[in-house]
């Protein structure tokens, strides 16, 4: 019976002490290497700062899609403004010594017309023009080329400077060996200025 006893006492013994060793090899596995464990999480958060890092530095790309916003020299649109005009008088003398002249005041209009009544002496007075409001008078003095006198075909403005179509004409009324370049005198039937005329063959 005593042998029974010592038997199952050692038994229990032997039982608690592999129980603790198992607890004990549980305890160290669990707790096995905490370095380990630090450096892991560690590294896990550093990878994450990584990411973050690049993905704002990341630079952003624009959309294949997207307008392009870069300028273009586009020329500008040729803006004319047509002037209808009458033709007045093609005087065969000097009456202005620059290329051209615009007459919008009656003073100046009478100081012509007190050349173009010296130069006519003997002739007939030749009525002075009224200038009305929106109104002006052209004089411009046309090269000839092999004719005696010019036709004129269109008076318009295209930025600021005036242009005058013209082509060669024959006067039957002048000698046709004349290459007297003519003071053309032109009533437009609006206000102009111009600091700048051309004067075009067509």
């Amino acid at each position: 019976m005593k042998f029974i006893l010592v038997l199952i006492f050692t038994m229990l013994i032997t039982c608690g002490k592999t129980h603790k060793e198992d607890l004990g090899t549980t305890s160290v596995e669990l707790n096995a290497d905490p370095k380990t464990e630090v450096n892991r999480k560690e590294n896990t958060i550093s990878e994450s700062k990584i990411t973050n890092v690049e993905t704002m530095t990341e630079p952003k790309k624009e959309s294949d899609s997207a307008p392009e916003n870069r300028s273009t020299n586009k020329p500008e649109p040729v803006i004319i403004k047509e002037i209808q005009f009458e033709d007045m008088n093609h005087f065969p003398f000097t009456l202005i010594q620059e290329k051209f002249l615009i007459i919008s005041d009656q003073k100046k209009m009478d100081e012509i017309y007190a050349i173009i009544h010296k130069k006519n002496e003997g002739g007939r007075m030749a009525p002075i023009p009224t200038i009305s409001d929106g109104e002006s008078y052209l004089i411009f003095k046309p090269e000839l080329k092999n004719t005696n006198d010019i036709e004129i075909l269109k008076i318009y403005l295209s930025h600021g400077v005036l242009n005058v179509d013209l082509k060669p004409f024959n006067d039957p009324q002048i000698s046709t060996t004349s290459r007297v370049s003519p003071n053309v005198m032109v009533k437009l039937h609006s206000r102009v200025s111009s600091k700048k005329i051309n004067i075009n063959y067509k």
